[in-house]
């Protein structure tokens, strides 16, 4: 939330980052603060390279689906075991996630809609799908207003937008389970 970071440090927080977390980005902050500290033998290895093909770890639902995965894997740093694990927790999760919403949607419940767009959010960040993001980001806000109007549209997209991620995530899934072999 806007003001967040400031009022962490100035509650005497050393360090700040946002969700979803960005290695690259924990690492420097996490180095930043290491280096304040007089010991010169603390140090943090250097970010990982990211993985040949994957231009930015910034995963767009209208990317390709070789281009998705690899952006993905590039996001968790080329652990495919990590990605594994946490597309097959997310693929158990999404249908709550989505039906936590559309009871909220179908009961006018303006807080339940917040929270569960929310949740959704912040699961759905961890891959950094930024379309599917915005759109749980608009729900949580319409909640977040106390209002519904417009949620169903927006759900509907949002559910589309999963469909075509999760069988990414599947394939992913169903991948690194093979090449584990």
């Amino acid at each position: 939330m806007k003001g967040d970071r400031e009022r962490y440090l100035a509650g005497g927080m050393d360090g700040y980052v946002s969700k979803p977390i960005n290695s690259a980005e924990l690492e420097r902050v996490i180095q930043s603060v290491v280096d304040q500290f007089p010991s010169g033998s603390r140090v943090i290895a250097a970010p990982a390279t990211k993985i040949q093909g994957a231009p930015n770890p910034d995963v767009t639902d209208t990317a390709g689906p070789g281009i998705a995965e690899a952006e993905i894997l590039a996001r968790f740093d080329g652990d495919v075991e990590l990605v594994r694990e946490l597309a097959g927790m997310f693929l158990d999760e999404c249908p709550k996630y989505l039906g936590d919403i559309r009871e909220a949607i179908n009961s006018g419940n303006a807080k339940g809609l917040e929270h569960s767009a929310h949740t959704l959010k912040g699961s759905v960040g961890n891959f950094s799908t930024k379309d599917a993001h915005a759109s749980a980001l608009q729900l949580e806000i319409l909640g977040r207003l106390g209002s519904i109007d417009g949620a169903a549209e927006i759900l509907q997209k949002r559910e589309e937008q999963l469909e075509r991620f999760n069988r990414i995530l599947g394939n992913m899934a169903k991948e690194t389970v093979h090449r584990a072999q």
